[in-house]
């Protein structure tokens, strides 16, 4: 089982196994929610996420997903994705590495990183 949480340390979210995907987004809602250009989000199945003290929450509806974010210090902690949680790798300690960009039909910044991943317009296929 691995862990992070937010700034203040009252949300902790557990999760084991590999995540479904890993991805650099570039949707509009994402990168607003990290203020930043890009987004480096994990998804994993609901079973291997467990969100402690998750009463210590509060979520904003969002067109592609609610998002949770700590009550107290702010931090964006996680999106449910319905089946799945979205889980920002830039909390953990040992974050995967991305497998493919999305939403780059979205993007802030006029030229994406030559890194070979494959890249979407949308979402993947």
């Amino acid at each position: 089982m691995s862990s992070y949480s937010c700034i203040c340390g009252k949300v902790k979210v557990e999760y084991s196994g590999n995540p479904m995907f890993v991805a650099y987004c570039h949707c509009v809602e994402c990168r607003k929610t990290c203020a930043a250009p890009y987004f480096h989000g994990s998804g994993f199945p609901k079973d291997n996420v467990k969100i402690v003290n998750g009463e210590s929450t509060g979520s904003f509806a969002a067109k592609q997903m609610p998002r949770h974010f700590c009550k107290d210090c702010g931090t964006y902690v996680y999106g449910n994705a319905g089946e799945f949680y979205v889980l920002p790798c830039g909390l953990m300690d040992k974050p995967p590495a991305a497998q493919f960009h999305i939403w780059t039909s979205e993007k802030a910044i006029p030229v994406l990183p030559e890194d070979g991943l494959p890249r979407f317009e949308q979402g993947p296929k």
